[in-house]
């Protein structure tokens, strides 16, 4: 019996705690009067198990609903935008239901079917599962059969301007090819890969991975969020590739659910982003996700002012923390840098 006003009003596992153990003088009172030794035993054991199971509930009930919420995610992007003249009232969508899934059906064999702005189109093909090429990800490596060689980073980034130029020259055709297929001005994805590619070498991104995996595995001596310096953090936030993108990111622009990864999926996404031809074009990918995000979806590229291009550099910094003095920092030398970087694009 609970016996203090606290102990009564609290949740029931802590009601079990206040059964383990002597919490207070009114609990010394209580307990005199009989032996709580033949309890406390049977007491823990039902204390474990309650436990046990309200965990197991927690996480089913956790993966259930990341597995809906990506599913719905899914579908409301697929879903066309519908923009009432004057702010009427809103379409009726189920009347509407035929004549959406017909034009669906042409638009998916037109060509010309891309508005100004939107980026690449989105393909109606289910998600990938357990398969581990995705559409999107077969797309881009079409895409970038016809491209040139572009140079890679992994061994020797970058260390000032006149190499940042240069490698921003030579690798012009495939940064272009990728800002267009995603809807974006080419300066705005060149300028991101300026500010990237000066980075660390590509082959420390493996070894954070190493290091976080093992630390994230059952085994590991210390959580992987809780490692030093920057080692701290799960194995899918690590960034790969000159264009540095976080996995989980780069996952999703490749259509996968970062948080149900096969291994082959994983190491497929890792692979991507490390090769810089499909690196530009998930990056690009990535950009006018964010671009969306900042309410300049519709904007056509040409149309992008140096402000608003500031503001998705900032985002691609600092996510949901894009405000801050850092990622400000960062989107100002996007900013600063924009007349180098159309130097070297010409």
């Amino acid at each position: 019996m609970a016996v203090t006003k606290v102990a009564r009003a609290a949740e029931p596992m802590r009601r079990w705690e206040d059964m383990r153990a002597t919490t207070g003088f009114l609990d010394f009172l209580a307990e005199a009067t009989m032996d709580v030794d033949d309890i406390r035993e049977e007491a823990d054991r039902l204390h474990d198990a309650a436990g046990g199971s309200f965990h197991l509930a927690k996480t089913v009930e956790a993966e259930a609903r990341a597995t809906c919420v990506h599913a719905l995610k899914q579908a409301y992007e697929l879903l066309p935008e519908f923009k009432v003249p004057g702010g009427g009232a809103r379409p009726d969508l189920y009347a509407a239901m035929a004549d959406i899934r017909r034009e669906a059906a042409e638009a998916a064999a037109s060509p010309l079917t891309h508005l100004p702005g939107s980026g690449p189109k989105r393909e109606t093909a289910p998600p990938p599962g357990d398969a581990a090429m995705s559409p999107a990800l077969r797309d881009i490596r079409m895409r970038i059969s016809s491209l040139p060689h572009a140079d890679d980073s992994y061994w020797d980034p970058p260390g000032d301007d006149e190499e940042r130029a240069r490698w921003i020259s030579h690798n012009k055709e495939v940064l272009r090819a990728a800002a267009r297929h995603a809807g974006l001005p080419d300066e705005l994805v060149a300028g991101i890969a300026w500010k990237e590619i000066g980075g660390q070498y590509g082959f420390t991104d493996d070894l954070t991975d190493t290091v976080r995996g093992a630390a994230d595995s059952p085994l590991g001596p210390v959580p992987a969020r809780d490692l030093p310096w920057r080692l701290g953090g799960t194995p899918d936030e690590t960034s790969f590739g000159p264009i540095a993108i976080q996995l989980r990111r780069g996952a999703e622009v490749l259509g996968y659910d970062p948080a149900h990864l096969t291994d082959a999926q994983r190491d497929l996404v890792e692979e991507s982003l490390q090769d810089p031809e499909q690196n530009a074009f998930i990056a690009a990918g990535f950009l006018a996700r964010i671009k969306t995000e900042a309410g300049y979806g519709d904007v056509p590229a040409e149309q992008l002012t140096h402000a608003q291009m500031r503001e998705i550099a900032a985002r691609y910094n600092g996510g949901p923390y894009w405000q801050s003095g850092k990622a400000q920092d960062y989107g100002d030398d996007f900013g600063d840098a924009l007349g180098k970087v159309k130097d070297a694009m010409r």
